[in-house]
């Protein structure tokens, strides 16, 4: 599965572990979010909705950070993800 190109629904704060996005028809648990610099790791999706309903944030050697509402973020499986590279 190639990388999905989105944007954050709502602003998040650099200790959010809810991240909302405009398109989550393919998120899945164990995907990976890269907005900004930051790599969050999907633990749990509801399935009714599709919404993370939990991110470990600060992934890949990353730390959290703030973003505001549009910011660009870009999930897929770590298969898509560049070994040691935290951002897209």
């Amino acid at each position: 599965m190639a990388k999905t190109s989105t944007t954050v629904s709502g602003p998040i704060t650099n200790s959010d572990w809810l991240v909302s996005l405009a398109n989550k028809a393919a998120l899945r648990p164990g995907d990976n979010i890269v907005v900004g610099t930051e790599t969050m790791r999907v633990l749990a999706v509801d399935p009714a909705t599709g919404v993370p309903s939990m991110v470990f944030r600060g992934a890949r050697g990353t730390n959290g950070q703030a973003a505001a509402a549009g910011a660009t973020a870009n999930y897929g499986p770590p298969t898509d993800w560049a070994p040691g590279v935290g951002v897209a």
